[in-house]
């Protein structure tokens, strides 16, 4: 357990988000910026980037629903519509699930569902099926 934490902590280190205060400084010093601009900057990035990994660990969640559930998880319930010109020209759209779906789909749909849950918007439009899926749902609200 002790070598796992110790690989968790190298891991983030490698993010090194710490680093980007002393970078944001380094810039501010150079240009005249606003702090009050320069922290809506910092706020914004990291949204995004826990966003992202949310979105991320979503998927990845969802990916996990043929070991228990027979089937049933977000990835396939929720169907999408993907439209597209092929090399000729000619238009053409295709219902599929997400899990069908191009991976730019898939992580966009990700990426929208955790935004909607972060910002308790909530459109309802695509919802957790499994145990798993709402666990992890759970902490995506909380954080």
């Amino acid at each position: 357990r002790i070598l796992l934490l110790a690989r968790v902590r190298a891991t983030f280190a490698l993010t090194n988000i710490e680093g980007m205060d002393r970078d944001v400084l380094r810039i501010r010093r150079a240009m005249t910026i606003h702090s009050g601009l320069v922290r809506v900057v910092k706020l914004l990035v990291v949204l995004v980037l826990n966003i992202h990994v949310w979105a991320c660990v979503v998927f990845y969640v969802g990916t996990l629903y043929d070991v228990d559930f027979h089937g049933e998880s977000w990835l396939i319930n929720t169907k999408v519509v993907i439209a597209s010109v092929d090399p000729a020209g000619e238009a053409y759209s295709a219902s599929m699930s997400v899990l069908a779906a191009p991976m730019s789909a898939q992580y966009m749909i990700s990426f929208y569902w955790i935004t909607t849950t972060m910002t308790t918007v909530g459109y309802g439009d695509i919802y957790p099926v499994t145990e798993y899926e709402i666990v992890t749902m759970i902490f995506g609200m909380l954080i």
